[in-house]
Order: structure tokens, then C-alpha cells, then sequence
């Protein structure tokens, strides 16, 4: 018999009357007026724990600090997923870099908790890390799996570039190819470990970028709702999309 795959843009996937994970997209300019606040977070060159109860993603932070709040990684610059925790959370200078936030209720406070990561594809996808990162990855997953209820997880993907061919940019078309690759890569991969573990592939709640910029994103544990914060929006390479219709985004980009 054949089974059909439930469809994430629908929210199949969640029990009825469960929210699933919204994105609120926009330049730094937008969020300077609409949530000024965040815009300074988001800009900030450090980041105050202390004063501020998210928790930092930092793909750069020193080894120790990532001990400290128990994320995972392989070494500097190379991936990092925080813990599964009720707080907020927060990455920035994603390039073509990617980004997974997944979030459930959990059984015991009815309350959501969540998770997030930051991953390099010239990195991750490696044959020294990829092992490493899929195992650490799978481990996020099936404990957010295991301490939420069923039909209450949601997940998706963001960050990434696509670079295309412009007239100005300052990369050679082989560079850009690898940009390319790498992020298709990335999708795929990551799109591979969520099911195997969720049982459904993440939305990739925004597309690429298709020029040398960084995006930052908040996750509000609460409301499930992420701030992106890049470049440019408003255009093909900003929608959301299932990574098995990749191939058909591609074209449109």
C-alpha cells in the first residue's frame, strides 16, 4: 500500500489546533521600526546574557563557552546546536551558513521547548564532520522527540546562499557553484536526519540568499515565532518551500 508523506506547508504533520512555527521576514531597516528592540540585539556586537535571556547560538564563541550551555559541536566554526531548553533563542552572521529550529510541548510543563543550530556547509557536510553532526543532530531531534508531545513538534530551516550569477559580484562562477552546491547539500542533509528522526521533512521557512550577506534570526520559544532579519526580501528566493520541491524552486530562482 502506498503511504503517502504528510505535507509540512499544510502542517500535517501537527495535531489539529497546533501552531506551527511562523516567520516574520524583513531588512534591518523594517525592524528597526517595527521592533526596535530586536533590531538592537540583532546588531549588537556582543551579546549580554545577563540582560537578556536568550540564548546565544554563537558560531563563534570560544570552546568554553559553549560547555557552558551545553551545545553541541565539532570545534570553532564548524556547526553548533544548542540544548533543548524553554528559552528564547538567537544566531547571527549566517552567509551560507544554515540555520534548524525545531520546538514541541512538552509532556511535563505543557510548555514549549526548543532548540536551534547553526551549521557551515563547507564544514558539516565534510567527511571528517558529517558523521559527527548527523549523530549530533539526530540526538537534538529524538530528545525534543522524546520529551514532547506527540503531533506538537515543528521544524524548519533557514539561512543559506544560492549565489547567482551578477555582473558585479566578486565571485567566479566556480566559487559560486560551490555556494550552490553546498546549500543544496545542506537542505538535503538536513531535510534527511528531521525525517528519519520526526518523521517529516522541515519546512525551509525562507530560501537563500542570492548575494554576499549575513541573515540573523531570533526564535521566540512561546509563540514560535522567528524574526529573519536580511539583506533583501520580498522576492522568489524569500518563500518557503519542502526541500523534495527543490528542484522546482531552483528553476525559479
Amino acid at each position: 500500500m502506498k503511504v503517502f508523506k504528510k505535507n509540512p506547508l499544510c502542517l500535517e504533520h501537527l495535531k489539529k489546533g497546533e501552531k506551527g512555527i511562523i516567520a516574520c521576514f524583513g531588512t534591518f531597516r523594517d525592524f528597526e521600526k517595527t521592533e526596535p528592540d530586536l533590531c538592537k540585539i540583532l546588531l549588537s556586537p556582543s551579546f549580554d546574557h545577563q540582560a537578556n535571556d536568550a540564548e546565544n547560538v554563537d558560531f563563534y564563541a570560544k570552546p568554553t563557552e559553549w560547555k557552558n550551555i551545553n551545545a553541541k559541536t565539532a570545534g570553532p566554526e564548524t556547526y553548533v546546536i544548542s540544548s533543548v531548553s524553554s528559552r528564547d533563542k538567537l544566531t547571527r552572521y549566517l552567509y551560507d551558513c544554515t540555520s534548524v529550529f525545531a520546538v514541541g510541548r512538552e509532556k511535563k510543563t505543557k510548555k514549549n521547548i526548543s532548540f536551534l543550530s547553526h551549521q557551515d556547509p563547507t564544514k558539516f557536510l565534510r567527511e571528517r564532520y558529517r558523521e559527527q553532526f548527523t549523530n549530533d543532530l539526530s540526538d537534538s531531534f529524538a530528545e525534543l522527540k522524546n520529551r514532547c508531545v506527540k503531533g506538537t513538534i515543528d521544524a524548519v530551516i533557514s539561512g543559506g546562499m544560492f549565489l547567482m550569477d551578477l555582473p558585479d559580484a566578486e565571485w567566479c562562477w566556480d566559487d559560486a557553484r560551490k555556494v550552490r552546491k553546498g546549500y543544496k547539500d545542506s537542505i538535503s542533509l538536513l531535510s534527511e536526519i528531521a525525517e528519519e528522526v520526526l518523521g517529516f521533512e522541515p519546512v525551509v521557512i525562507c530560501g537563500p540568499k542570492k548575494v554576499e550577506r549575513s541573515d540573523s534570526v531570533f526564535c521566540v520559544n512561546n509563540t514560535r515565532r522567528m524574526y529573519i532579519a536580511r539583506p533583501q526580501v520580498g522576492n522568489t528566493m524569500t518563500e518557503s518551500y519542502s526541500p523534495s520541491l527543490f528542484s522546482l524552486m531552483e528553476q525559479r530562482w
